[in-house]
């Protein structure tokens, strides 16, 4: 669980055996997070730009903020400009 601080990813992964609790910080980066995310928190992909992964489920909480960097007005399908959040199972926002 992290309630302060960022943790950053830069091209690696991080595994983790329980879903990963963001309850304060950032989650950061560009890379893979090898577990179910829930976010009370800020989780901003890329590092101008990039992609962050979950393997599992991504859920954003009532608390949390999603920061991406978006690359311009016209519509693309390469990665190049923009910081996607990608989730092999569910994402999914909790708000009321």
């Amino acid at each position: 669980m992290q309630t302060a601080g960022t943790t950053r990813l830069n091209g690696g992964s991080l595994d983790a055996i329980l879903p990963l609790q963001i309850n304060g910080g950032t989650l950061d980066g560009s890379g893979s997070v090898d577990a179910s995310v829930r976010s009370d928190a800020e989780v901003s992909p890329g590092l101008s730009p990039g992609t962050l992964s979950s393997r599992g489920d991504f859920t954003q909480g009532n608390a949390g903020q999603l920061t991406v960097q978006l690359g311009g007005s016209t519509p693309t399908t390469s990665t190049s400009s923009r910081s996607p959040v990608r989730s092999r199972s569910t994402a999914r926002s909790t708000s009321a």
